[in-house]
């Protein structure tokens, strides 16, 4: 009887495995790209600047967010991004760049998220669920 469970718990392994690598082997496709610049044309940092895109996968989309010459945070500052769509915005999620002022952040779009702007500020926590911060940079 033991072995019987066990045959069935490492055949639906095995279909579990296979489903996910099949997933995997699905080309990705950028469906989107928005580039991202300074909010304040008069800042000190003009260099910050970046590029966001909305990848799918199959059924799945997934925003990619990649942001260079970010300014230092403090200790609980993050990084929030939102996303707009006829002036609602909506959390994409919270990163810290390195010490480089290198950010990035991966996020899982939910099914029928729609928006045309990006925006990004600085926060002073990641708990906000509207912007509180100075915008950094957005898109057009």
């Amino acid at each position: 009887m033991a072995t019987l469970v066990f045959a069935i718990i490492l055949f639906y392994s095995n279909v579990q495995l296979k489903k996910e690598l099949q997933a995997t082997d699905l080309p990705v496709k950028v469906e989107t790209a928005f580039l991202l610049q300074p909010a304040d044309k008069m800042a000190v940092n003009m260099n910050t600047a970046g590029a966001a895109y909305i990848l799918e996968q199959g059924h799945e989309k997934s925003l990619v967010v990649q942001i260079r010459n970010l300014p230092a945070l403090q200790e609980s500052e993050v990084y929030q991004v939102w996303l707009l769509n006829n002036g609602k915005r909506t959390n994409g999620g919270t990163f810290k760049p390195d010490e480089a002022g290198t950010g990035s952040l991966t996020y899982k779009l939910p099914a029928n998220n729609q928006f045309n702007q990006i925006g990004i500020t600085k926060e002073a926590d990641p708990n906000g669920t509207q912007p509180r911060g100075i915008k950094i940079v957005g898109s057009s």
